[in-house]
């Protein structure tokens, strides 16, 4: 009977052993998945953080491309009116050239910064090319329709 009682003690032991064991595992294991979340939740949020700051730099961008697009359809207009008033305004006396226009000449200058190559050629045209009436009702009209080419407006 020692032998059974004794059995039993070390069947006892055993499972204490094992059951020390499992914990022991199971701590690990959970430790270890405790770690994996952590590594994955730093990396979510350094994407996050990634994705934040690329959706404000993308937002910027438009905010700029758009603020460039009012300007330059706030100049072309500009340019637009201007070349329509001295086509409009054309009297009989002596006229003044349009590269003596103040006007004129204040939007050469602007539209060297925001105008596109093909506007600042058709504007330099109209003011310094020494162009006659009818040319000038051609380029105004030219003017028109690249105006509204490059600014996305419906043709008529």
């Amino acid at each position: 009977m020692d032998w059974v009682g004794g059995g039993g003690l070390v069947v006892g032991v055993l499972a204490l052993v094992v059951a020390v064991f499992a914990l022991v595992i199971q701590r690990r294991t959970h430790r270890e998945a405790l770690e994996a979340q952590a590594v994955e939740s730093r990396e979510g949020r350094r994407l996050a953080e990634m994705v934040a700051r690329e959706d404000r730099e993308h937002a910027l961008a438009m905010a700029r491309e758009d603020r460039l697009w009012a300007q330059r359809a706030d100049l072309y207009s500009r340019i637009v009116e201007a070349m329509r008033s001295r086509v409009e305004d054309r009297t009989d006396g002596p006229s003044v050239p349009p590269s003596d226009d103040p006007g004129l000449t204040s939007l050469v200058t602007q539209a060297q910064v925001l105008a596109s190559t093909a506007v600042r050629e058709l504007l330099n045209e109209f003011v310094y090319a020494d162009a006659g009436y009818d040319d000038q009702v051609n380029i105004w009209d030219n003017m028109q329709t690249l105006v509204k080419h490059e600014l996305g407006i419906p043709r008529d």
